[in-house]
């Protein structure tokens, strides 16, 4: 029996990260017109098409588990979300947009992250190596994404922004 609630619990989970990952791609591309440093904006249009494929191997692992794509909402990134718009709109210039930008996607990848994580170990510990390994290579996406981000910002767009 003991499986079956974390079969359930892995279930939710994906189905909490999909619903995250689908707001997350619609949010990135109106973010991504909304950065002006040429450097962020390539970064959002990279992570948004790695995103793209995030997605499809989220899908896969969703089958194989028998979740369901259908009617999910995820308050958690929704929170995340409107915290950044709102980061963006007070922004007293585009500089410090460009930042804000960053400090609120790498808030969403940390979210990501550990939904993933959590993901990766619910797998290996029900057998499911391949979703086990889906949401590993994904969570290193994501890692790598957070690096890059951070490294712009503090290369770039934090110098520019002070």
């Amino acid at each position: 029996m003991q499986g079956q609630g974390l079969q359930q619990l892995f279930v939710q989970g994906l189905q909490a990260v999909y619903s995250a990952e689908q707001q997350g791609l619609q949010a990135a591309q109106e973010i991504a017109r909304n950065a002006s440093d040429p450097q962020l904006q390539q970064l959002l249009q990279d992570q948004t098409q790695r995103a793209q494929g995030q997605i499809q191997r989220l899908e896969q692992a969703m089958g194989q588990a028998g979740a369901s794509t259908e009617g999910i909402d995820n308050p958690i990134m929704r929170g995340i979300l409107e915290a950044g718009q709102r980061i963006m709109s007070e922004a007293p210039d585009a500089d410090t947009r460009d930042a804000g930008i960053i400090a609120s996607g790498q808030i969403a990848l940390h979210y990501y992250m550990a939904a993933y994580g959590t993901l990766r170990s619910y797998a290996q510990a029900l057998g499911n190596q391949e979703a086990a390994e889906q949401m590993g290579q994904v969570l290193a996406e994501r890692k790598e994404q957070d690096q890059q981000m951070t490294q712009l910002a503090e290369q770039v767009v934090n110098p520019q922004a002070s």
